[in-house]
Protein backbone atom coordinates (compact mmCIF):
# COMPACT_ATOMS: atom_id res chain seq x y z
CA UNK A 1 0.00 0.00 0.00
CA UNK A 2 1.55 3.44 -0.97
CA UNK A 3 1.77 5.91 1.96
CA UNK A 4 2.13 9.77 1.15
CA UNK A 5 4.13 11.95 3.70
CA UNK A 6 4.95 15.86 3.33
CA UNK A 7 8.04 17.24 2.94
CA UNK A 8 9.09 18.44 6.42
CA UNK A 9 10.83 22.15 4.65
CA UNK A 10 8.22 23.00 2.36
CA UNK A 11 6.20 24.11 6.00
CA UNK A 12 8.10 26.72 6.41
CA UNK A 13 6.65 28.71 4.14
CA UNK A 14 2.77 28.44 4.06
CA UNK A 15 -0.31 30.67 2.89
CA UNK A 16 -3.68 30.13 4.10
CA UNK A 17 -6.88 28.67 2.05
CA UNK A 18 -10.58 29.15 2.60
CA UNK A 19 -11.75 26.16 4.19
CA UNK A 20 -15.03 26.56 1.75
CA UNK A 21 -12.85 26.30 -1.00
CA UNK A 22 -12.23 22.48 -0.36
CA UNK A 23 -15.68 22.17 1.32
CA UNK A 24 -18.34 23.32 -1.06
CA UNK A 25 -16.12 24.20 -4.53
CA UNK A 26 -13.77 21.96 -5.19
CA UNK A 27 -15.89 19.55 -6.59
CA UNK A 28 -17.18 21.76 -9.29
CA UNK A 29 -13.80 23.88 -9.77
CA UNK A 30 -11.41 23.03 -12.96
CA UNK A 31 -7.86 22.19 -12.71
CA UNK A 32 -7.05 26.23 -14.34
CA UNK A 33 -9.24 27.33 -11.83
CA UNK A 34 -7.70 26.28 -8.73
CA UNK A 35 -4.45 27.15 -10.22
CA UNK A 36 -5.48 30.62 -10.91
CA UNK A 37 -6.71 30.93 -6.97
CA UNK A 38 -3.40 28.79 -5.63
CA UNK A 39 -1.90 31.69 -7.21
CA UNK A 40 -3.76 34.63 -6.17
CA UNK A 41 -3.43 33.30 -2.51
CA UNK A 42 -0.04 32.70 -2.80
CA UNK A 43 0.50 36.56 -3.85
CA UNK A 44 -1.81 38.05 -1.42
CA UNK A 45 0.98 39.74 -0.33
CA UNK A 46 1.16 42.13 -2.83
CA UNK A 47 0.00 45.40 -2.82
CA UNK A 48 -0.34 46.48 -6.35
CA UNK A 49 -2.96 46.12 -8.05
CA UNK A 50 -3.35 42.14 -9.88
CA UNK A 51 -4.69 42.01 -13.31
CA UNK A 52 -5.36 38.75 -15.59
CA UNK A 53 -2.28 39.61 -17.21
CA UNK A 54 -0.07 39.24 -14.58
CA UNK A 55 -1.83 35.58 -13.61
CA UNK A 56 -1.61 34.79 -17.26
CA UNK A 57 1.79 35.65 -17.37
CA UNK A 58 3.07 33.96 -14.32
CA UNK A 59 1.16 30.45 -14.99
CA UNK A 60 1.73 30.30 -18.91
CA UNK A 61 -2.41 31.01 -19.60
CA UNK A 62 -4.42 33.33 -22.45
CA UNK A 63 -5.51 36.12 -20.34
CA UNK A 64 -9.15 35.48 -21.17
CA UNK A 65 -9.22 32.06 -20.14
CA UNK A 66 -7.63 33.46 -16.94
CA UNK A 67 -10.61 35.71 -16.99
CA UNK A 68 -12.54 32.92 -17.28
CA UNK A 69 -11.70 31.16 -14.39
CA UNK A 70 -11.78 34.36 -11.99
CA UNK A 71 -15.71 34.49 -13.11
CA UNK A 72 -16.25 31.30 -11.42
CA UNK A 73 -14.78 32.30 -7.98
CA UNK A 74 -16.71 35.70 -8.69
CA UNK A 75 -20.14 33.60 -9.04
CA UNK A 76 -19.15 31.53 -5.88
CA UNK A 77 -18.35 35.01 -3.56
CA UNK A 78 -14.97 34.42 -3.17
CA UNK A 79 -14.01 37.60 -5.09
CA UNK A 80 -15.54 40.47 -6.20
CA UNK A 81 -15.06 41.97 -9.99
CA UNK A 82 -14.75 46.02 -10.00
CA UNK A 83 -12.89 48.77 -11.96
CA UNK A 84 -11.68 50.19 -8.17
CA UNK A 85 -8.07 49.21 -7.57
CA UNK A 86 -7.14 46.81 -4.69
CA UNK A 87 -10.29 45.12 -4.74
CA UNK A 88 -8.77 41.74 -5.54
CA UNK A 89 -5.54 42.45 -3.66
CA UNK A 90 -7.67 43.81 -0.61
CA UNK A 91 -9.42 40.34 -1.04
CA UNK A 92 -6.93 38.33 -1.13
CA UNK A 93 -4.98 39.93 2.02
CA UNK A 94 -7.96 39.19 4.41
CA UNK A 95 -7.84 36.65 6.83
CA UNK A 96 -9.11 33.58 6.15
CA UNK A 97 -11.55 34.49 9.54
CA UNK A 98 -12.86 37.78 7.26
CA UNK A 99 -13.06 36.45 3.75
CA UNK A 100 -15.95 33.95 4.56
CA UNK A 101 -17.86 37.74 5.59
CA UNK A 102 -16.67 39.99 2.96
CA UNK A 103 -16.84 38.11 0.16
CA UNK A 104 -18.31 34.41 0.67
CA UNK A 105 -21.71 34.44 2.33
CA UNK A 106 -23.90 33.77 -0.32
CA UNK A 107 -26.76 35.60 2.10
CA UNK A 108 -25.22 39.15 1.55
CA UNK A 109 -27.60 40.57 -0.98
CA UNK A 110 -26.52 44.31 -0.62
CA UNK A 111 -23.99 46.75 0.31
CA UNK A 112 -24.55 49.69 2.53
CA UNK A 113 -22.79 52.49 1.23
CA UNK A 114 -21.85 56.22 3.58
CA UNK A 115 -20.86 57.91 0.79
CA UNK A 116 -23.84 60.47 0.85
CA UNK A 117 -22.80 61.70 -2.81
CA UNK A 118 -22.67 58.73 -4.26
CA UNK A 119 -26.43 58.06 -2.67
CA UNK A 120 -27.93 61.49 -3.57
CA UNK A 121 -26.41 60.44 -7.74
CA UNK A 122 -28.09 56.90 -7.31
CA UNK A 123 -31.51 58.32 -5.63
CA UNK A 124 -31.50 61.28 -8.76
CA UNK A 125 -30.97 58.43 -11.19
CA UNK A 126 -33.98 56.01 -10.01
CA UNK A 127 -35.87 58.41 -10.15
CA UNK A 128 -35.44 59.12 -13.32
CA UNK A 129 -35.68 55.98 -14.65
CA UNK A 130 -38.72 55.50 -12.53
CA UNK A 131 -40.60 58.58 -14.47
CA UNK A 132 -39.61 56.74 -17.94
CA UNK A 133 -40.81 53.54 -16.98
CA UNK A 134 -44.57 54.16 -18.41
CA UNK A 135 -43.32 55.33 -21.65
CA UNK A 136 -40.80 52.24 -22.31
CA UNK A 137 -41.62 49.43 -24.73
CA UNK A 138 -39.81 46.54 -24.15
CA UNK A 139 -38.50 44.84 -27.74
CA UNK A 140 -40.01 41.79 -29.45
CA UNK A 141 -37.79 39.39 -28.73
CA UNK A 142 -38.17 35.31 -29.85
CA UNK A 143 -38.37 32.52 -27.39
CA UNK A 144 -34.91 31.77 -26.19
CA UNK A 145 -33.45 28.32 -24.53
CA UNK A 146 -33.48 28.23 -20.85
CA UNK A 147 -30.22 29.33 -19.43
CA UNK A 148 -27.53 26.57 -17.84
CA UNK A 149 -28.06 27.03 -14.39
CA UNK A 150 -24.65 28.97 -13.07
CA UNK A 151 -22.03 27.34 -10.43
CA UNK A 152 -24.00 28.49 -7.45
CA UNK A 153 -27.57 26.99 -8.28
CA UNK A 154 -25.13 23.61 -9.39
CA UNK A 155 -22.98 23.33 -5.80
CA UNK A 156 -26.89 24.38 -3.87
CA UNK A 157 -28.71 21.32 -5.70
CA UNK A 158 -25.68 19.25 -5.27
CA UNK A 159 -26.72 19.77 -1.52
CA UNK A 160 -29.61 19.03 -1.67
CA UNK A 161 -30.33 16.62 -4.04
CA UNK A 162 -28.92 13.19 -3.83
CA UNK A 163 -29.81 12.17 -7.21
CA UNK A 164 -28.29 14.63 -8.88
CA UNK A 165 -24.90 14.36 -6.46
CA UNK A 166 -25.16 10.63 -7.48
CA UNK A 167 -25.70 11.62 -11.73
CA UNK A 168 -22.47 13.68 -11.35
CA UNK A 169 -20.22 10.68 -9.71
CA UNK A 170 -21.42 8.12 -12.17
CA UNK A 171 -21.03 10.92 -15.24
CA UNK A 172 -17.87 11.19 -14.06
CA UNK A 173 -16.75 7.14 -14.23
CA UNK A 174 -18.62 7.10 -17.51
CA UNK A 175 -17.06 9.80 -19.11
CA UNK A 176 -13.45 8.90 -17.34
CA UNK A 177 -12.78 12.24 -16.66
CA UNK A 178 -13.17 15.39 -14.27
CA UNK A 179 -16.53 16.85 -14.98
CA UNK A 180 -16.29 21.34 -15.93
CA UNK A 181 -18.98 23.19 -14.28
CA UNK A 182 -20.24 22.93 -18.30
CA UNK A 183 -20.20 19.52 -17.59
CA UNK A 184 -22.62 19.88 -14.85
CA UNK A 185 -24.85 22.84 -15.25
CA UNK A 186 -25.96 20.67 -18.81
CA UNK A 187 -26.82 17.97 -17.22
CA UNK A 188 -29.10 19.53 -14.48
CA UNK A 189 -30.40 21.33 -17.54
CA UNK A 190 -31.65 18.39 -19.08
CA UNK A 191 -33.44 16.99 -16.21
CA UNK A 192 -34.77 20.47 -15.19
CA UNK A 193 -35.79 21.87 -18.74
CA UNK A 194 -36.03 19.16 -21.29
CA UNK A 195 -37.80 16.95 -18.39
CA UNK A 196 -35.06 13.97 -18.62
CA UNK A 197 -35.45 11.43 -15.27
CA UNK A 198 -31.66 10.73 -13.85
CA UNK A 199 -31.78 7.29 -15.31
CA UNK A 200 -32.32 8.29 -18.43
CA UNK A 201 -29.77 10.49 -18.41
CA UNK A 202 -27.40 7.74 -17.13
CA UNK A 203 -28.61 5.85 -20.21
CA UNK A 204 -27.68 8.31 -22.33
CA UNK A 205 -24.20 8.76 -21.35
CA UNK A 206 -23.79 5.35 -21.41
CA UNK A 207 -25.07 5.09 -24.71
CA UNK A 208 -22.65 8.21 -26.14
CA UNK A 209 -19.69 6.18 -24.52
CA UNK A 210 -20.51 2.87 -27.00
CA UNK A 211 -20.66 5.71 -29.70
CA UNK A 212 -17.59 6.87 -28.67
CA UNK A 213 -18.42 10.57 -28.72
CA UNK A 214 -18.40 11.76 -25.16
CA UNK A 215 -18.53 15.33 -26.08
CA UNK A 216 -20.60 16.83 -23.59
CA UNK A 217 -22.30 18.91 -26.93
CA UNK A 218 -22.99 15.55 -28.42
CA UNK A 219 -24.39 14.65 -25.22
CA UNK A 220 -27.03 17.85 -25.08
CA UNK A 221 -27.50 17.39 -28.53
CA UNK A 222 -28.98 13.69 -27.80
CA UNK A 223 -31.17 14.59 -24.43
CA UNK A 224 -32.76 17.67 -26.47
CA UNK A 225 -33.57 15.10 -28.80
CA UNK A 226 -34.89 12.36 -26.49
CA UNK A 227 -37.15 15.26 -24.50
CA UNK A 228 -38.74 16.05 -27.32
CA UNK A 229 -39.46 12.60 -28.32
CA UNK A 230 -41.00 11.94 -24.65
CA UNK A 231 -38.41 9.48 -23.43
CA UNK A 232 -38.99 9.81 -19.48
CA UNK A 233 -38.66 5.97 -18.75
CA UNK A 234 -35.97 3.51 -18.45
CA UNK A 235 -38.21 1.75 -21.13
CA UNK A 236 -38.27 4.16 -23.84
CA UNK A 237 -34.84 4.82 -23.44
CA UNK A 238 -34.32 1.72 -24.64
CA UNK A 239 -37.08 1.81 -27.09
CA UNK A 240 -35.32 5.21 -28.28
CA UNK A 241 -31.23 3.04 -28.36
CA UNK A 242 -32.86 -0.32 -30.04
CA UNK A 243 -34.84 2.82 -32.95
CA UNK A 244 -30.98 4.32 -33.58
CA UNK A 245 -29.67 0.55 -33.83
CA UNK A 246 -31.88 -0.80 -35.91
CA UNK A 247 -31.57 2.71 -38.51
CA UNK A 248 -27.89 2.26 -38.59
CA UNK A 249 -28.65 -0.92 -39.36
CA UNK A 250 -30.87 -0.63 -41.93
CA UNK A 251 -28.16 2.13 -43.93
CA UNK A 252 -25.14 -0.28 -43.88
CA UNK A 253 -27.25 -2.93 -45.54
CA UNK A 254 -28.57 -0.11 -48.17
CA UNK A 255 -24.68 1.34 -48.08
CA UNK A 256 -23.65 -2.14 -48.98
CA UNK A 257 -26.20 -2.31 -51.97
CA UNK A 258 -25.31 1.32 -53.39
CA UNK A 259 -21.27 0.35 -52.98
CA UNK A 260 -21.04 3.39 -50.55
CA UNK A 261 -17.88 3.83 -48.93
CA UNK A 262 -18.37 6.50 -46.56
CA UNK A 263 -20.78 4.40 -44.30
CA UNK A 264 -20.19 5.53 -41.25
CA UNK A 265 -21.30 9.03 -41.69
CA UNK A 266 -24.50 8.84 -43.01
CA UNK A 267 -26.51 12.38 -43.27
CA UNK A 268 -30.03 12.38 -41.51
CA UNK A 269 -31.34 12.00 -45.08
CA UNK A 270 -29.93 8.61 -45.35
CA UNK A 271 -30.27 7.18 -42.53
CA UNK A 272 -34.99 8.11 -42.90
CA UNK A 273 -34.60 6.39 -46.41
CA UNK A 274 -32.77 3.09 -44.86
CA UNK A 275 -35.26 3.14 -42.06
CA UNK A 276 -38.04 3.57 -44.28
CA UNK A 277 -36.96 0.83 -47.12
CA UNK A 278 -35.55 -1.64 -44.52
CA UNK A 279 -37.21 -1.29 -41.68
CA UNK A 280 -40.63 -0.33 -42.48
CA UNK A 281 -41.41 -1.32 -46.14
CA UNK A 282 -39.35 -4.42 -45.92
CA UNK A 283 -36.59 -4.37 -48.86
CA UNK A 284 -33.67 -6.53 -48.67
CA UNK A 285 -30.09 -5.51 -49.99
CA UNK A 286 -30.63 -7.58 -53.28
CA UNK A 287 -33.45 -5.33 -54.04
CA UNK A 288 -32.05 -2.31 -53.13
CA UNK A 289 -29.12 -3.21 -55.48
CA UNK A 290 -31.34 -3.73 -58.18
CA UNK A 291 -33.00 -0.35 -57.58
CA UNK A 292 -29.49 1.29 -57.62
CA UNK A 293 -28.46 -0.10 -61.00
CA UNK A 294 -32.21 0.37 -62.42
CA UNK A 295 -31.28 4.53 -61.37
CA UNK A 296 -27.90 4.10 -62.65
CA UNK A 297 -28.41 3.20 -66.19
CA UNK A 298 -31.37 5.47 -66.27
CA UNK A 299 -29.93 8.57 -65.11
CA UNK A 300 -25.75 7.97 -65.30
CA UNK A 301 -25.89 8.77 -61.75
CA UNK A 302 -26.52 7.74 -57.86
CA UNK A 303 -29.34 9.68 -57.11
CA UNK A 304 -31.17 8.87 -53.64
CA UNK A 305 -34.34 10.83 -54.27
CA UNK A 306 -34.94 8.74 -57.56
CA UNK A 307 -34.00 5.48 -56.08
CA UNK A 308 -36.49 6.22 -53.65
CA UNK A 309 -39.27 7.02 -56.13
CA UNK A 310 -38.45 3.56 -57.70
CA UNK A 311 -39.07 1.59 -54.35
CA UNK A 312 -41.69 3.58 -53.84
CA UNK A 313 -43.38 2.76 -56.74
CA UNK A 314 -42.78 -0.71 -56.49
CA UNK A 315 -44.23 -0.74 -52.85
CA UNK A 316 -46.93 0.58 -54.35
CA UNK A 317 -47.63 -2.62 -56.41
CA UNK A 318 -47.15 -4.57 -53.69
CA UNK A 319 -43.25 -5.71 -55.09
CA UNK A 320 -40.80 -6.91 -52.45
CA UNK A 321 -38.64 -9.43 -53.64
CA UNK A 322 -36.93 -9.97 -57.09
CA UNK A 323 -39.82 -12.81 -58.59
CA UNK A 324 -42.39 -10.22 -57.67
CA UNK A 325 -40.71 -7.84 -60.21
CA UNK A 326 -39.96 -10.53 -62.51
CA UNK A 327 -43.65 -11.53 -62.59
CA UNK A 328 -44.84 -7.89 -62.71
CA UNK A 329 -42.29 -7.71 -65.82
CA UNK A 330 -43.94 -11.32 -67.48
CA UNK A 331 -47.64 -9.75 -66.96
CA UNK A 332 -46.91 -6.23 -68.60
CA UNK A 333 -45.75 -8.04 -71.40
CA UNK A 334 -48.50 -10.07 -72.09
CA UNK A 335 -50.85 -7.70 -71.38
CA UNK A 336 -49.19 -5.87 -73.86
CA UNK A 337 -51.95 -5.06 -77.61
CA UNK A 338 -51.02 -7.37 -80.30
CA UNK A 339 -49.08 -5.54 -82.79
CA UNK A 340 -48.21 -8.78 -85.51
CA UNK A 341 -47.62 -8.01 -89.10
CA UNK A 342 -51.32 -9.79 -90.05
CA UNK A 343 -52.67 -6.28 -88.93
CA UNK A 344 -54.36 -3.98 -91.17
CA UNK A 345 -52.04 -1.15 -91.91
CA UNK A 346 -53.32 1.87 -91.16
CA UNK A 347 -55.35 4.55 -94.20
CA UNK A 348 -52.86 6.63 -95.39
CA UNK A 349 -54.98 9.65 -94.31
CA UNK A 350 -54.74 8.43 -90.64
CA UNK A 351 -53.89 10.95 -88.02
CA UNK A 352 -50.30 9.94 -86.62
CA UNK A 353 -50.85 8.22 -83.12
CA UNK A 354 -49.61 11.01 -80.22
CA UNK A 355 -45.97 9.96 -78.81
CA UNK A 356 -46.54 8.05 -76.01
CA UNK A 357 -42.96 7.70 -75.11
CA UNK A 358 -41.51 8.74 -72.39
CA UNK A 359 -38.27 10.33 -71.30
CA UNK A 360 -36.49 8.40 -68.20
CA UNK A 361 -35.16 11.65 -66.69
CA UNK A 362 -38.39 12.87 -66.42
CA UNK A 363 -39.94 10.40 -63.84
CA UNK A 364 -37.90 12.49 -61.16
CA UNK A 365 -40.45 15.11 -61.68
CA UNK A 366 -43.48 13.31 -60.96
CA UNK A 367 -44.41 13.01 -57.04
CA UNK A 368 -43.64 9.51 -56.30
CA UNK A 369 -40.08 10.44 -56.22
CA UNK A 370 -40.73 12.98 -53.77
Amino acid sequence: MEFYSTGAGIWSNVFAVPADVVDKHIKLAGASQLKVLLWLLRNSCRRENITANDIAVALNMDPIDVKDCMEFWINVGLFQKSNDSKVYSEAINESPQQIPQAYISQEQTSVEYTDTSFTSTATATISEIKTNMDSYNPPSRTIARVEKPDPIAVAQRISVDDGYAILLQEAETILARPLTHNDSSTLLMLHDSDGLPYEVITMILYFAKSENKIKMKYIEALGRDWGDAGVDTIEKAEEKINEIMQTREAWYIASNAFGLKNVGNPTKKQLDFADLWVNKWGYGEEMLRTAYETCVNSRGEFNINYINGIIKKWHIEGIITEKDLADSKRNREANKPNTSSTSKPAPKNAEKPANTSYDINAFKDFDIFE
